[in-house]
């Protein structure tokens, strides 16, 4: 069908769907509005079938149970330049997607849907290759304010999550399955807990070429949240400007983490709780690798101004860590916990706390310095311009600690009960 009509029906009819799909069917310029299903896809549902989907408009339809506007269900549909508009449902507000082979959709915007689970749409053991999507101020009551992800393969380009908002993940939330995103953006997302732009309960992603720009989360990294065993892969990305109480940029708990050339810049760690903070990253018991990254005025009002490792590992090459700065200890780094910590061809510089101006190395922690340049950081009102070992084991190898500054004791290293 072509043609640039409406199919409209009153919100308090209780349609089944407005559209079922057919096979090979193209539904061109038509706005699909009103639909109101006590089960699926208010406005289209798809059944093992292949239809194109184009210049349409879905607003305002509504599913009891699953995709507000449409449902794929064992379907591989082409979605293009169309938008959905002010859909809802129980689960996936605008477009539900289960067990599909492959579902497609370019050039289209998701704005002010709402569900429970999925504020725009859902993934559920779907291959799915998404390019050129707005997701503007889509609302979920729990998981994934625009995209909840459960299984399969998520492939994302050049796309925008702007002002969502959710429980956990105000952007995105990923459960199982593999996702892919490339030249994305992430701005102004919220989450009411956990992962502001991002929550990773499990599975694994890659970030690339893209940034996670000021987000916020009530408690638990700001701009991405990871969970146990869960592995991401972040190559050129930009996170700044993100806000949480732990983990202003990101918290990595049990995780397995890889940055590659990404730049973390003016995130803010809120607590004042010690030992907590990391103004850029708080790592929990993860393995986390850095390699030609910059970490740049990050700020924590307690510990780590740039990174908190609570336990696990950690490791830094040819990294840059300027101009951070802690209320209380570790202006760069803070490591705890029996944390290992390796820095390899580092430059750690102009960072600023109480204790230890660069790093605090506390609680059985292990830090390794090597070929390392570690100059003009400060310890204001107290102790370890460059850093303070307290009762920790401090390495350094070929390292050149210079023209730091301490209001109190040791202006290079302050060694408290340190090996």
């Amino acid at each position: 069908m072509t043609g640039v009509q409406t199919c409209a029906l009153p919100i308090s009819e209780n349609s089944y769907t407005v559209v079922i799909g057919a096979d090979q069917s193209v539904l061109n310029g038509f706005t699909i509005t009103g639909g109101n299903s006590s089960n699926r896809g208010g406005g289209m549902y798809n059944y093992g079938v292949n239809p194109t989907i184009e210049n349409c408009a879905f607003i305002n339809n509504n599913a009891s149970l699953f995709g507000g506007a449409m449902a794929n269900h064992i379907a591989n549909p082409i979605i293009k330049n169309s938008s959905f508009m002010s859909n809802s449902a129980s689960e996936s507000g605008a477009i539900d997607n289960e067990n599909c082979l492959y579902v497609q959709i370019d050039n289209c915007q998701f704005k002010d849907n709402i569900a429970g689970t999925g504020g725009a749409m859902s993934n559920y053991s779907s291959i799915m290759a998404l390019s050129r999507i707005q997701f503007d101020g889509n609302t979920a009551l729990n998981n994934g304010g625009s995209f909840f992800i459960s299984g399969g393969e998520t492939q994302i380009d050049d796309s925008v999550f702007g002002n969502n908002t959710a429980f956990d993940g105000g952007g995105l939330y990923l459960t199982g399955g593999t996702v892919s995103i490339e030249k994305s953006y992430f701005l102004n997302n919220a989450a009411t807990n956990h992962g502001g732009a991002l929550f990773i309960e499990s599975g694994s992603i890659s970030i690339e070429n893209g940034s996670i720009v000021m987000n916020t989360a009530v408690a638990y990294g700001g701009g991405v949240y990871s969970n146990a065993g869960s592995s991401l892969m972040l190559d050129d990305l930009v996170i700044s400007d993100n806000q949480a109480v732990y983990g202003g940029g990101a918290y990595f708990l049990n995780s397995t983490v890889n940055a590659n050339n990404c730049h973390f810049e003016r995130n803010f760690a809120t607590t004042f709780t010690d030992p907590h903070g990391g103004g850029g990253i708080y790592s929990s018991g993860s393995t986390f690798t850095a390699i030609s990254s910059r970490f740049t005025n990050n700020k924590a009002n307690q510990d780590g101004g740039a990174l908190l490792i609570n336990g696990g590992n950690a490791s830094f090459s040819s990294c840059g860590l300027t101009d951070n700065n802690a209320g209380w200890a570790g202006g760069s780094i803070y490591t705890v916990s029996g944390a290992q910590l390796s820095l390899l061809n580092c430059v750690l510089s102009n960072n600023s706390a109480s204790y230890g101006g660069a790093i605090n190395n506390y609680a059985n922690s292990t830090t390794t310095a090597r070929n390392c340049l570690i100059v003009l950081n400060e310890a204001i009102g107290g102790n370890g311009g460059a850093i303070h070992n307290h009762d920790a084991y401090l390495i350094l190898k070929g390292c050149t600690v210079a023209d730091n500054a301490s209001t109190v004791l040791g202006d290079g290293i302050r060694y408290y009960n340190g090996y």
